[in-house]
């Protein structure tokens, strides 16, 4: 049994973002409060978005904060990532079968639909000074 080369092309275009935020020191020493926006343009065209690859614009949602107790400071961020939604009907993006490599045009367009996500995302980290 031999496996086929499988290329999947994405067609990534230039894509660009931009931010903006600010932070407060809520307890001079002690507490700073950060919030944040963001934006970032999706990089991949309709015809190569698939449900293995999934892009679209992006507005984020950010907070955070930081306490500084002697030598430590312990930070927290959280993030929410809200998709564009998205509406794909010109995929070119084929299923993968690289077990039996078939003609493209025999493979189903599986990069077709509607595609709506979003995420969370949380961090915490600890710093130590000395």
């Amino acid at each position: 049994l031999t496996m086929g080369d499988m290329t999947v092309p994405q067609d990534w275009h230039a894509s660009f973002g931009a931010a903006a935020g600010g932070e407060w020191e809520a307890i001079e020493g002690r507490l700073h409060v950060r919030a944040g926006l963001f934006y970032d343009s999706g990089a991949l065209p309709d015809q190569t978005v698939s449900v293995a690859w999934f892009d679209s614009h992006k507005i984020g949602l950010t907070l955070g904060l930081s306490v500084d107790v002697w030598r430590f400071a312990f930070d927290l961020g959280y993030a929410h990532v809200f998709f564009v939604p998205r509406t794909i009907a010109n995929s070119e993006m084929r299923q993968l079968n690289p077990i039996e490599p078939q003609e493209p045009e025999l493979l189903s367009v599986v990069g077709n639909g509607a595609y709506d996500s979003s995420m969370d995302l949380l961090a915490l980290s600890v710093r130590f000074t000395y």
